[in-house]
This record gives C-alpha cells, structure tokens and sequence, in this order.
C-alpha cells in the first residue's frame, strides 16, 4: 500500500497541514527553517512510535497538547484490501485512513479510523465488540445467528448483524471508530516499513538495553544452549559480512578514501547492534562514526544502492514495501554520487516502494513529477503547503535559487531530450545524415546542445524557465511512451507541448514508442549477436537489455547507415507519400539558430 496523504496537527511549525499529497518520489522543497523536515519526522512518530516532548508541540496548541498524525493510503494489495472491507475498516472509496493522536510525554497514541460506518451508535464498529456485546445486539433486534447460514464465529456474527442493519436501512457515513487492540494489530502489520535518513546521519552506536526480568533466564539457556548460539551467530554473521560486501563495492566506487567497510556486529541477549570501521588507502581503520559527513553520506548511498539491487533482481521476497524518508540526500555528496542516488530511487520506486525527500537541490526536484512536489513556505512561525495544480513551477524555481545550467550559454540553441541514451542518437544520425549528403550541417556545426533532462517531471518546466531567462532558443523531443497504435498520447505531454510553444520553442512527440523502435534489427543483430524483432510500439529496449544503456546503444548507431534510419523512420503523410520522420525532426531543429524575423 502506498501513502497518498498526510494531515499533521499541532507538530512543531505543522500547527494545521491537511491532506498533503505524497506521491511515488514526493519532494518537499523551501528555504531553510520552513519546516520541511517536520513531515519526515511526524511520518516517523506515526510508524515507528515516539514520545511527544515541550518542544514537539506548536506553540499556542492548547490546552490539550495533543499531536495529531492522520495518514490516507490508498493502492492497497488485494489480500489486504479483502481483509480491511471484511473488518469493514475502509472509507466509502475503499482508502484506509489512520489517525494517530500523541498526549505529551506518553508513548502509546490514541488510533482512530475513519470508515464508512452505520450512523446507529449499536451497529457502529461491530468488528471491535466483544462477543457477548455482538450478542445482545441480536437479542434486542430478535436476530437468530443460527439461520445466517455460516459457521458462528464472532466474524460471522458482525457479517450477520452488518447484513441486518443494511437489509433495514440504517443510514451509512464516514466517521471516526476506535478499533479495539486486536483489530488494531491486524491493521498495523500491513503498514509498509518506514526507515529515516536524517541530514546529520549520526552512526554511532548505543547499546539498547533490554530491560525485562526474565533477562537472567534467557541468559541462562543461552549458556545451556550454546552450540546452537554459536550457530546462530555464525549464520547471521555470513549474511550480514556478504551484504556489506555489496554495500563496500557501491562505496569504494565512489570515493577512494576508504577501502573496506569492516562490519562489527554485536550479539548479547540483552540486544543486537550493528557498528561499523572503515579502512582508508593508509590502513588506518577508523570507527565509520568518526569519520567526516561526507563519507558517512557515501554509506548512506551506497546502502540505498544495494537496496535498489536487490529490488531489482527480485530478493527481497514478500516483505512489506519500505517508504525511505532522506533529509537532504545533496548533504555532502558529489553530484555525480546525487545522480548514483537518484538512480537507486528511480528503481527502488519501480519495485513498489516509495520515497520521500525534503530538499534545496533542483537535481532531486527535478526527478519528481509536477504532482508530487510540494512547496514548504512559514509564515508567522507556522508552516503552509502549496502542491498540485495550484504549485506553479515559477515559484518552485524562485524558491530553490537554481540558476541557468553553465553550458547552456556555450549554445547557440538547446534541445532537451529525456536521457542521455537520446543525448547520443540524435546528434549522431545528424551526423549520419550529413556523410550522405541529406543536410548540409549537422548540430555539432551548428553548436544546437542536447541535453538529458528527464521525462515525466518537473525539468521541462525548470528548464523552460531557464531558457527563457537567458533568452536562449530551445527545443524537447520526447517519447510518446505508446504501446499501441491505438493509445492515446499522455494528456500532460500535450500540455507541455502547448506550454513550449507558446514559450518560443519546438516540441516534438516521436511517433514511435521511444527511440529504441528506431533501432534496424539487422544492426542489433551485428552488434550484439541477438535476434530481436523491432515494431513500432514494442518495448525493444528491454528485449536487447534489461538495463539498456548508451553503452549499447553505441555499436548498434555505428553498425547503421543513412540508409538504415530513413529506412526505420519512414511513414505515410495525410497525401498518402512517404516520409521521413527523424530526418524531419532534425531539419527542423536545425532552424533554431535561424535568426528571428
């Protein structure tokens, strides 16, 4: 299941936010002290449970210092959807909606659902009454449980009694209930897990001490045991030391201060810990809390990557999906080390899980899609959201300070593309074009630079901005992303394609699915010795690689001539003639350093 909005009452500046929109890469963007990370931590109060402190709440909260969190989700597993509309747990359009309330200094909330309910105070959250209360509502109403057919169980008895008030009448709306603890339970175990990354990322390591006066008799039979401890302990150890292995590969590729992170796991009955040192190109070997921010980050990152690698491939079996909550990912980190980052976002989103990021860095706002950034303003010590359609990404752009791109200027025009697999086709087949003679230049003579700047998200927009600041002249080309003749092209590339136009620039929507259907299969054939058959609307990218790159997009460019595009790009225009479609887009873009008028 995912979260798809958050109402926060009463944290810190969030003295009233509601429904704030999260979506599958959720940014949220603003100037310092706006109360950006206050969301991260409420959303880590909500799963993972905390204790409101004085400074937790809003000033001038009241009297009953009280913090509310409420959480809608939506997209819910079928499993769990069944088991919720079966507790009768879900709102009128089947969301899952929870609201957690915090007394100060208590650890344990008060949890609240809002469901679609019976009006009638009696007939009202049947699934949390004991049995004898479920009882004397039959008796009162003359209801038999014996003639509902089903086995009498205390399920069976909320479905006959909810079946009852139905076939009566009873009117229905969307209110508060109280489950009781085991039916809490049930709700509680389908939530996904929520891990925090905070910007100081502090790793040092505190023992947990388990306090329980059993301590002394498990301590015991571990003592009586301890051919199976050792077990235990060599097993979970072998595991831990080949997944820090992993993580020390997407390290060291990173950054050549440290060589080998040294895993120091720590087993005791009265808890488990997990430290780390680090070895730099010296030898010395220093305790990773003791290194600087930066290589601390690196970590972080390099934990975030394996992660994605394992999503990727499939091993992370049935477990819940995991919301990763990053306090500023750009703290410390090169830019090429926040693009590694990104990247893992991008696939561990794609393996179901969500992200979610407060950040100054145009490089991640630019990865969220228009609908999912949210602008964090404070306005007299409190904190207002601005998303949606409402957010305009002019203010987006004032706020983050972003400036044109430096090699913007070196142009005399730009094209933005979506990846720099796109970056690399069209200036090469211009290229192609030109050795046969069909145009005169191509964009290298030209100085036309593409640049890779992201598909669905809010980069052509931030871009566009740009372009027109430094008044420069500027193109898109993008994928139509169909799978089919028939589907229709995505309303919110239209929308850009009108907003480009009217902003002075070209915009293009290849015919095909996206560039790989350009692709001759007699060049891929020599370039990578596999069959593969190439339509218009085929995902022929991921039939060459799983992880096609420009790396093999590369041989098979230079295995086709002129010839082999024109002959991949051809279509029939409205007279019926044949055409040429990339030949046509390149023509066109050419005209950008035409001079106006």
């Amino acid at each position: 299941m995912k979260v798809r909005a958050v109402t926060v009452r009463n944290y810190r500046s969030l003295k009233l936010v509601e429904k704030v929109p999260i979506g599958d890469i959720a940014v949220f963007v603003g100037r310092n002290d706006a109360g950006k990370s206050n969301f991260l931590y409420a959303l880590n109060i909500f799963f993972n449970g905390g204790t409101i402190k004085d400074d937790d709440l809003t000033r001038g909260s009241g009297t009953e210092e009280r913090v509310e969190i409420e959480v809608l989700f939506s997209e819910l597993p079928t499993e769990a959807e069944h088991k919720l509309r079966a507790m009768h747990f879900l709102t009128k359009n089947s969301k899952l909606v929870v609201r957690k309330s915090f007394t100060k200094g208590t650890k344990q909330p008060e949890v609240a659902l809002y469901v679609y309910d019976f009006d009638a105070p009696e007939f009202r959250n049947l699934c949390s009454r004991k049995e004898q209360e479920l009882n004397d509502i039959a008796q009162t109403h003359d209801l038999d449980f014996t003639q509902s057919g089903r086995s009498i169980t205390n399920q069976s008895k909320i479905e006959a009694l909810w079946d009852y008030a139905t076939k009566h009448g009873l009117s229905r709306n969307e209110q508060y209930v109280s489950p009781d603890k085991e039916s809490w339970k049930q709700v509680e175990d389908l939530f996904p897990n929520y891990r925090l990354f905070p910007s100081e990322l502090n790793l040092k390591v505190e023992r947990a001490e388990v306090q329980s006066p059993f301590q002394d008799l498990v301590e015991k039979a571990a003592s009586e045991n301890q051919e199976a401890w050792d077990q235990f302990r060599s097993k979970v150890e072998e595991k831990i030391n080949a997944d820090v292995e992993k993580i020390e590969e997407h390290l060291i590729a990173q950054t050549d201060s440290i060589t080998k992170l040294i895993p120091k796991p720590d087993f005791g009955w009265k808890g488990f810990t997990l430290s780390f040192d680090t070895q730099d190109a010296s030898g010395a070997i220093v305790p990773l809390e003791n290194r600087g921010m930066g290589v601390r980050r690196l970590v972080m990152v390099s934990f975030l990557r394996y992660q994605a690698e394992k999503s990727e491939v499939g091993t992370e079996g049935n477990s819940l999906p995991t919301i990763y909550a990053i306090e500023e990912p750009e703290t410390s980190l090169h830019p090429s080390a926040q693009r590694n980052l990104i990247d893992s976002f991008k696939t561990l989103k794609d393996a179901g899980n969500q992200i979610i990021l407060n950040s100054h860095s145009p490089v991640f706002v630019a990865e969220a899609s228009h609908e999912d950034v949210v602008l964090v303003t404070r306005e007299a010590g409190t904190t207002a959201v601005s998303a949606g359609s409402s957010l305009n990404p002019d203010t987006i752009v004032a706020e983050l300070g972003i400036e044109p791109r430096d090699q913007v200027g070196s142009f005399s025009a730009c094209v933005f593309v979506e990846g720099v697999t796109d970056q690399v086709f069209f200036p090469h087949i211009a290229k192609k074009f030109k050795e046969a003679e069909l145009i005169a230049s191509d964009f290298e003579d030209l100085a036309i630079g593409f640049l890779p700047v992201g598909g669905n998200n809010l980069r052509f927009f931030v871009e566009r901005m740009h372009i027109k600041k430094i008044n420069r002249r500027f193109g898109i080309v993008i994928d139509s992303n169909k799978d089919s003749a028939e589907k229709p092209i995505n309303q919110i590339c239209l929308d850009w394609q009108g907003e480009c136009i009217k902003a002075g620039g070209k915009f293009f929507i290849l015919r095909k699915r996206e560039i790989e259907n350009y692709l001759a299969p007699a060049a891929i054939k020599r370039a990578t010795g596999r069959t593969v058959s190439v339509s218009d609307f085929n995902n022929v990218k991921k039939t060459i690689n799983e992880h096609f790159n420009v790396e093999h997009l590369k041989p098979i460019l230079d295995e086709m001539s002129a010839k082999d595009f024109l002959e991949m790009d051809k279509y029939a225009g409205d007279d019926g003639r044949e055409r040429h479609e990339l030949l046509e887009i390149i023509i066109d873009l050419m005209t950008l350093t035409t001079p106006k008028g």
